[in-house]
């Protein structure tokens, strides 16, 4: 069952399309992460979908509903890990996990999502700079199961 729809997402600033026409649908439980080149509207995508930008055009719904108009609903439905985002430093994988599923009412389980993203073995693990794996199981911590939104970091490339 898709929790996110996007038909035909549109949103300029300016004048200047940012999105133009994006489509696609995330599972429910999935973890997605959208690729591109700096400028491409990843994060204004995300934005529209999260409910904190309107789109000029197309539809936007996280179980069926509109981010826009129920954007409290919504928030509580999806789980977002941004490019630069900081975690508790010196806590382990297990901490971090269980120190997340504390802001929800009916967290999932941390154990599905750490076997998941392969994090089962490092649970014991301190890091001051947890991975991106360790955030994606963390903010996937709510119930209903919910997508994991991961902007990894981008890099540039020269050629020689």
């Amino acid at each position: 069952m898709a929790i996110i729809e996007v038909d035909g997402l549109r949103k300029s600033y300016g004048g200047r399309p940012v999105v133009d026409g994006v489509s696609f649908t995330v599972g429910e439980g999935e973890i997605f992460g959208m690729l591109g080149p700096n400028g491409a509207g990843k994060t204004t995508t995300v934005e529209c979908v999260e409910g904190l930008r309107r789109p000029d055009a197309g539809r936007v719904r996280v179980a069926g509903l509109d981010p826009a108009a129920d954007r409290e609903r919504v928030t509580g439905l999806l789980g977002v890990q941004l490019q630069q985002s900081a975690l508790q430093g010196k806590l382990t994988v297990r901490e971090l996990l269980e120190l997340y599923g504390a802001f929800y009412p009916r967290p999932a389980d941390w154990r599905e999502p750490a076997g998941r993203l392969g994090l089962s073995e490092r649970l014991g693990t301190r890091s001051t700079t947890p991975s991106c794996g360790t955030a994606c199981a963390a903010s996937s911590r709510r119930r209903p199961a919910s997508p994991c939104w991961a902007r990894p970091p981008t890099a540039s490339r020269r050629s020689s």
